[in-house]
């Protein structure tokens, strides 16, 4: 079997219930706004709801995802766990509050029966830590024997 971190999904992040982030759409689109060669677009969904969708290159790589500002959501479209680990240390991440916390999931946990897990995003040990977390969670998730909840 391929391992399953160097597999590409959708990634899920948001805050904790409880805990929101306070991040704006303005904040979105400003921070984007400073790099010549990202894309952000707002779109209306069907429920009528905001939603930014951006692009942006870092190194070889472009993103691609989406923010949903009422719900405080971001989607990262498919990528590797390195690559998700990439656009959140070097992007996303500075864009919080200190101290803010992050949850995630991903299409792959989602389709494996762990929708109503929320999985903890590690602040502070760098790129390499956060993707082996992210990619501990794809094993999770991809594991025939998994039978246990994240805590």
């Amino acid at each position: 079997m391929t391992d399953p971190a160097t597999y590409a999904t959708h990634w899920f992040f948001a805050p904790p219930d409880g805990h929101p982030w306070g991040l704006t759409a303005e904040d979105i689109t400003g921070n984007l706004a400073r790099n010549p060669d990202a894309v952000c677009t707002t779109e209306r969904t069907i429920a009528g709801r905001d939603r930014l969708e951006f692009a942006f290159p870092i190194g070889d790589w472009m993103f691609s995802g989406a923010y949903a500002p009422d719900r405080e959501s971001l989607t990262l479209e498919m990528c590797t766990a390195p690559a998700a680990a990439e656009v959140l240390t070097t992007w996303f991440l500075g864009l919080l509050p200190t101290g803010a916390e992050v949850v995630f999931n991903t299409q792959d946990g989602v389709e494996n029966g762990y929708g109503g897990t929320s999985y903890p995003v590690l602040h502070g040990g760098g790129t390499m830590a956060l993707a082996r977390a992210l990619g501990d969670h794809l094993r999770r998730v991809w594991s025939t024997d998994s039978t246990t909840d994240a805590s």
